[in-house]
């Protein structure tokens, strides 16, 4: 069964619309953070247990800043299968990641990642970044900024579960990256929807 996830219900209701509730699949609205989204995709891998119905491949549907938007713009739609958890203390070498391979912050690389577009990482901070000083920091890391997919991909790591990433350019990084989500959030959930249709 593949568990198609989300933090909230705009950046999935195109394809309930389309009709994935009737096939092989199953919807999650985590909340948002990693935490949350941790939290909640291992509870669903453990009620698949208990219901003889396992989720094998888990989908990430939702929005992300790009830290470059002439390269990604707003709008456009990425497959993605990398995630780094991390912060802008750490992106800039002012703390650290004990016992990982990077001391900037813990990557997870699916299996999934030789189908997904090559070179791109998704950074995952605790919160939103609005500084332009730590959105240059993130940006050494990685092309975009969500706050969910790190910790959905720790999970599927415990479970060895394959996930993959389907992110709409929803904002740049920056000062402006509330406002400019709240302005185009909806748009970018359905190219980021339109896109996982495609694949």
């Amino acid at each position: 069964m593949r568990l198609i996830v989300s933090a909230w219900l705009p950046e999935q209701s195109f394809l309930r619309e389309q009709g994935f509730l009737q096939r092989d699949c199953t919807f999650l609205l985590t909340g948002v953070g990693p935490l949350k989204a941790c939290l909640q995709v291992a509870r669903a891998f453990e009620k698949g247990r208990e219901e003889q119905r396992r989720v094998t491949r888990v989908s990430f549907v939702g929005t992300a800043g790009a830290y470059d938007t002439v390269r990604f713009p707003l709008l456009s739609a990425h497959r993605v299968a990398v995630a780094v958890f991390t912060d802008a203390a750490a992106a800039s070498g002012l703390s650290y990641f004990p016992a990982e391979a990077s001391p900037h912050g813990r990557t997870s690389v699916s299996p999934l990642v030789q189908v997904a577009e090559p070179g791109l990482v998704c950074v995952c901070p605790p919160s939103v970044t609005r500084d332009a000083t730590f959105a240059t920091s993130l940006a050494r890391l990685g092309s975009f900024e969500n706050l969910e997919l790190a910790g959905i991909a720790e999970a599927c790591a415990e479970y060895g579960v394959p996930w993959e990433a389907y992110l709409g350019v929803s904002n740049a990084v920056g000062p402006s990256s509330h406002e400019e989500w709240k302005a185009s959030h909806a748009e970018a959930s359905l190219a980021a929807q339109r896109l996982f249709m495609q694949s």
